[in-house]
């Protein structure tokens, strides 16, 4: 399979569970089924390489069973969950009693079966537990926000349920207080509860202080794009228009 000495050695260890299967019956087989589930040969070495247990995992039990479930009652086809996979492959190996509650779970949440969106919630979900979501709901409802505005923030953006509950009121903090952003517009704009508050939130806010404090900021400007701009974009349109004449622009960042 092109793996070097030391490499099967590795994989040995991350997977010792190959060791006890037939060769020709089981595990031949089941990295083939691994290989064209992943896309490539290449991804599925670099799987092999890891800690991601997935060898284990029955193929007629556990893997096809979640496949056929996806495809069949949630219209999600195989080469999406394969993209879906490829760093995450503990996704398709989950008990599909399991996958199936995490569907009822999207399903609360309000996102179509048939949407582009679904298997992202499922995919978010995976790694949120119950507890966790819940603890976020009542985070958010202390600023102010519904239910209904929660879900609108996790529609917009479900990559920030995986941040600690701690680290959301952080953030949620610094932006209300701070910025003044208004909890309702955070839930519209959800991707900037994403950033991180020391390398982008902060930095970019000082930015912000300095224009203003040089009568150069725009009250026009949409804070939720300021904070979202790639640094390219950034730099061009904050920062470098003023670099000969506020030079901590710079430092700021």
């Amino acid at each position: 399979m092109g793996l070097s000495e030391s490499d099967a050695g590795n994989v040995v260890i991350h997977h010792p569970v190959i060791l006890s299967l037939n060769v020709q019956n089981t595990l031949v087989p089941r990295l083939k089924v691994w290989e064209s589930l992943f896309g490539s040969r290449e991804i599925l070495l670099r799987n092999l390489r890891s800690c991601n247990r997935f060898m284990s995992t029955s193929i007629e039990n556990v893997v096809r069973p979640n496949l056929n479930f996806l495809r069949d009652e949630c219209g999600i086809p195989e080469h999406r969950v394969s993209l879906a996979i490829q760093k995450h492959p503990s996704f398709i190996t989950q008990n599909p009693d399991t996958l199936r509650a995490l569907v009822d779970r999207a399903d609360g949440i309000g996102i179509p079966r048939e949407s582009g969106m679904f298997l992202w919630i499922l995919f978010v979900l995976h790694g949120v537990s119950k507890e966790k979501f819940e603890a976020q709901v009542k985070l958010m409802n202390s600023f102010g926000l519904s239910n209904s505005d929660f879900i609108t923030a996790v529609k917009k953006h479900p990559t920030f349920l995986k941040i600690s509950p701690e680290s959301l009121q952080g953030k949620m903090e610094f932006l209300v207080k701070d910025v003044g952003i208004a909890p309702l517009d955070i839930a519209y704009h959800s991707k900037i509860l994403g950033f991180s508050l020391e390398k982008r939130l902060i930095p970019r806010f000082r930015v912000m202080e300095i224009l203003k404090s040089e009568g150069l900021w725009k009250p026009t400007s949409k804070l939720h794009v300021f904070f979202s701009s790639s640094a390219p974009k950034f730099l061009q349109k904050y920062v470098l228009p003023y670099k000969d004449k506020l030079p901590k622009l710079l430092e700021a960042m």
